[in-house]
């Protein structure tokens, strides 16, 4: 619930919105849009829409005094545009001085959903002094964070060179791990270097979770957790549950692992996350309509464990003032052998270049060019629509076909932007500062 805040506003008071306002009528309510700032209102009727209109125009005392209408509308309205901060034209855009490094394809696990593909290492992976180079060269381009993955980080013999060397430059460190390798003196040894951890358990017990990353690892990767938690390090267990006709018979118990977990660790910086959208992987295959009915009981996994679905990102990024022009497309994802992607999905688009082949200064522009090409004023029909900024247009790889390409297209359809709607509607008050 929100803290009730009073505000005292002067009558002369002339009110600045944005230029670009757009309205929809959307079932019972008005949704008044600042299109290039990502906010809203959401007005009960057209009273209050006819006083908004007065204040583009006319100071809060004439407005009051020009309107006919109920006091209890000029109330709503202003209340959220001093709430929302609609006049607010400072907004931040998806962040960069971000790098992505899969250290190796080796791993002591064979998951069936892993997209990379992760077994053996393979001929020819970048070696230290090829690590630091890159991060040394983008630290120069304002690199403020790495994160490390695999494979399995913890099969290279100089991983802890690599932190430590990492942590001489200053970036800020995340390692995505399954945590079943780790040995105590390497956790005390690293906890002060290393910013977050991202820790992958696919099961509420053993048994559940050996369908996925095999018998006896369970236990191994909830004590890796434990101790890095109480080494203060921020720690985040990932899961992807098993998928199978089953599943739906489970979310009880799967949001009560993740509950007890995060009683146990209450007051600490940690949490549990499911992962959202299945991709396809070594041994994962599912048809449109699965991977729409896993989504579904992620979704009521998270109500069970939060109270709330996907609706907490949407609220963290709008309260934040964040406008959503790109997904993480154009980042630098670079995997063992030194190819750089644009996207995370590695195995689902070619490299645009390669850490041995091209300069540090033509892979920047490189990865400039894809993130233009992504951005989602480059899109149709996204780069049109009055919710660019609130949508993003969704995963390049998954929306728009063929990506990139010159005409990048997408179809959205009426009910994806209805969906929007509704969730403005759903969420506006928890918006309110």
């Amino acid at each position: 619930m929100n803290k009730i805040v009073k505000k005292n506003i002067n009558l002369d008071k002339k009110y600045c919105f944005p230029d670009n306002i757009c309205t929809v009528h959307h079932k019972d309510k008005i949704i008044v849009i600042s299109v290039d700032t990502a906010n809203w209102l959401v007005l009960d009727n057209e009273n209050q829409l006819d006083f908004f209109y007065l204040l583009k125009s006319n100071t809060l005392g004439k407005s009051i005094e020009l309107f006919d209408g109920n006091k209890n509308d000029t109330v709503n309205v202003v209340i959220q545009i001093e709430a929302k901060s609609f006049e607010n034209k400072d907004t931040k855009r998806t962040p960069e001085g971000s790098i992505f490094i899969y250290l190796t394809n080796a791993c002591n696990m064979r998951c069936p959903h892993c997209y990379m593909y992760a077994d053996l290492k393979k001929e020819n992976e970048l070696i230290l002094d090829e690590i630091i180079s890159i991060l040394t060269e983008f630290k120069k381009q304002g690199g403020k964070k790495v994160t490390f993955s695999g494979g399995e980080v913890t099969t290279r013999k100089d991983f802890a060179e690599i932190i430590n060397k990492t942590f001489e430059l200053d970036y800020k460190i995340e390692v995505l791990t399954n945590g079943t390798l780790w040995t105590s003196e390497m956790i005390d040894l690293l906890s002060k270097k290393i910013s977050e951890i991202q820790i992958s358990i696919d099961g509420y017990c053993e048994e559940e979770n050996a369908h996925v990353r095999g018998k006896g690892n369970f236990q191994k990767s909830l004590d890796t957790v434990d101790k890095f938690v109480k080494n203060n390090v921020a720690t985040t267990v990932a899961c992807t549950p098993f998928f199978d006709d089953s599943l739906e018979q489970k979310i009880g118990l799967y949001s009560d692992f993740a509950i007890n977990l995060i009683q146990k660790y209450k007051g600490k910086n940690f949490k549990v996350i499911f992962t959202a959208d299945l991709i396809d992987g070594r041994e994962i295959k599912f048809s449109p309509i699965e991977k729409n009915n896993y989504s579904n009981i992620i979704k009521k996994i998270y109500e069970n464990i939060y109270g709330i679905t996907s609706d907490s990102s949407f609220i963290e990024r709008n309260k934040s003032h964040s406008v959503l022009n790109n997904c993480s497309f154009g980042n630098l994802y670079v995997s063992s052998i030194g190819d750089i992607f644009a996207c995370s999905r590695i195995f689902e688009i070619n490299p645009f270049a390669n850490i041995r082949k091209n300069s540090f200064e033509e892979i920047m522009l490189l990865s400039q060019n894809q993130k233009n090409i992504s951005d989602v004023n480059n899109l149709h029909p996204c780069k049109d629509c009055e919710l660019k900024y609130i949508c993003g247009g969704g995963c390049r790889l998954v929306y728009f076909p063929s990506f990139p390409q010159e005409n990048n297209t997408r179809t959205c359809s009426k009910s994806n932007k209805e969906h929007f709607y509704d969730l403005m509607i759903k969420v506006n008050k928890d918006l309110y500062q």
